[in-house]
C-alpha cells in the first residue's frame, strides 16, 4: 500500500472514530469499537467502570487483555473472544456473558452484545457490556434459597414419614382396645363408661386419619407416590367406591345415589386404588357436610373429546364464596374448622394432587347452604 493510501485510510478511520465518539460518549453503557480483533474506540463509561486513567491504556488491546486469564467454563479467554467475534461477523449479531476483569485484577460478570457494522473499507464490531454483577447475585441467592427450601422440605417429609410409621402402632392398638371395650367383650360397661370408650374410639380413627393423610403429603411431597396408570372398569370402580361410603351415609340417615349407567362400556385411564380413594374421600366429605335426609349423588357422563366426567354432587352445608379459592390447600376445611365434624384438612388436597397425578382435572363449585359439586376429568376409550 502507498503512501497516500496510507494516509487516506488512516483519515477516514479518524472521521469515522469522531462519529462513533459522539455516539459513544452520550451513552452510561460501556462501548468500544472491535476493528480486526482489538479496541480502537471506547468510551468514558467503559474506562470508568474497567478502573482505568484514560482510553489510551486500553485501545489497540485485544479483549482477553481486560478479562482473566480462563472464562467461567474453562475455557481460555483468547480462544472464546475469538470465538464469539467471529460468530458475531458470521452472523451480523451475537449475544452472550463474559467475565471481565478491572485494572485492581478483581472479576466481575457482564453482557455483551456484538453486532457487526460497515466502517468505510473495513468491517468493525460495536460492541455494548452491561455489568450484571448485581443480576448474578440474585440469581445466586435465590438458587440458594430454593436449595435450602428443598433440602428443609425433605427433612420435613422425612420427618413426617418416620413419625406416621412409628405412630400407626400404638394408635392401632389403642382402636383395637377401645371398640374391644365399647362393644363389651371384657363385661358390660355402664353408659358412661360405654361413652368414654366410644369417644377414645373416635378420636383414636380421627388420628389414625390425620396419621395417614401425613404419610400421603409426606410421599407426595418426596415424589414416591407411585402410581398404575392403567385401563378399568369405570362403573365397576365407581359402584365399588359408592358401596364402601353407603354404610356411613346410612348411618346417618342420607341416601346415595348412583348415576353411572351412561358409562357402561367406557374405559378410563387411571390407577383403581387412588381413584377409588378419591371419590370415597369425596363422598365421605358429602355425607359428612349433610344433614339427615340429604343426598348425595354420584354421576358420571362420557364426553365426546375422549374424557369422562365424574360429578359427587350433594345438598349439605355448601361451602362460602370466599373459602372455595383455598379449598384445596392443606389443612383447609372451607370454613367448617369449628363445626365439630371430624376431619384433618388435607383430604382435598390429596385428592385433587391424586386427580391430577392421574392426568385428570378436579374442580369444585359450592353455594353455602346449597350443596357443593366435586367434577373430575379423566381420560377414557371405549372397551
Amino acid at each position: 500500500m502507498g503512501l497516500n493510501e496510507k494516509e487516506d485510510k488512516t483519515r477516514k478511520l479518524a472521521g469515522s472514530e469522531q462519529m462513533y465518539r459522539r455516539l459513544f460518549e452520550v451513552s452510561e453503557d460501556p462501548m468500544w469499537l472491535i476493528i480486526d480483533h482489538k479496541f480502537e474506540i471506547c468510551n468514558e463509561a467503559a474506562v470508568k467502570v474497567l478502573g482505568y486513567d484514560s482510553e489510551d491504556e486500553l485501545k489497540s488491546t485485544h479483549p482477553s487483555f481486560l478479562s482473566p486469564e480462563h472464562q467461567p467454563d474453562g475455557q481460555p479467554s483468547f480462544d472464546k473472544a475469538e470465538q464469539m467475534m467471529a460468530m458475531a461477523l458470521d452472523r451480523g449479531y451475537h449475544r452472550f456473558e463474559w467475565m471481565h476483569k478491572r485494572k485492581n485484577g478483581e472479576n466481575f460478570p457482564v453482557e455483551v452484545t456484538l453486532t457487526k457494522i460497515p466502517m468505510d473499507d473495513e468491517i468493525a464490531i460495536y460492541c455494548v457490556w452491561r455489568d450484571i454483577s448485581k443480576r448474578k447475585a440474585t440469581e445466586a441467592a435465590l438458587e440458594l434459597a430454593k436449595e435450602e427450601a428443598e433440602t428443609a422440605n425433605q427433612h420435613k417429609s422425612s420427618f413426617l414419614t418416620m413419625m406416621s410409621h412409628e405412630l400407626r402402632t400404638p394408635l392401632n392398638a389403642i382402636l383395637g382396645f377401645s371398640e374391644y371395650l365399647e362393644r363389651g367383650f371384657g363385661g358390660e360397661l355402664n353408659p358412661k363408661q360405654k361413652d368414654a370408650a366410644h369417644n377414645i374410639h373416635s378420636g383414636g380413627r380421627l388420628l389414625l386419619g390425620l396419621v395417614e393423610d401425613l404419610l400421603n403429603m409426606a410421599h407426595i411431597e418426596q415424589g414416591e407416590l407411585n402410581l398404575k396408570l392403567e385401563k378399568i372398569n369405570a362403573v365397576e370402580a365407581l359402584e365399588q367406591a359408592a358401596k364402601i361410603v353407603g354404610a356411613l351415609a346410612h348411618q346417618q340417615g342420607i341416601e346415595v345415589i348412583c348415576e353411572v349407567d351412561k358409562v357402561v362400556g367406557c374405559t378410563m385411564v387411571a390407577d383403581r386404588i387412588r381413584l377409588e380413594q378419591v371419590i370415597v374421600n369425596l363422598m365421605s366429605n358429602a355425607v359428612k357436610y349433610n344433614a339427615p335426609g340429604g343426598h348425595v349423588w354420584l354421576r358420571a357422563n362420557c364426553q365426546p373429546n375422549d374424557t369422562i366426567e365424574i360429578s359427587v354432587i350433594d345438598d349439605g352445608l355448601g361451602i362460602p364464596a370466599e373459602k372455595l379459592d383455598d379449598i384445596f390447600l392443606p389443612f383447609n376445611r372451607g370454613g367448617k374448622e369449628s363445626s365439630g365434624i371430624e376431619g384433618t384438612g388435607l383430604g382435598l388436597t390429596i385428592c385433587k394432587y391424586l386427580v391430577e397425578a392421574m392426568l385428570g382435572e378436579c374442580k369444585i363449585e359450592s353455594a353455602e347452604g346449597k350443596g357443593t359439586t366435586f367434577t373430575l376429568t379423566m381420560s377414557c376409550d371405549p372397551i
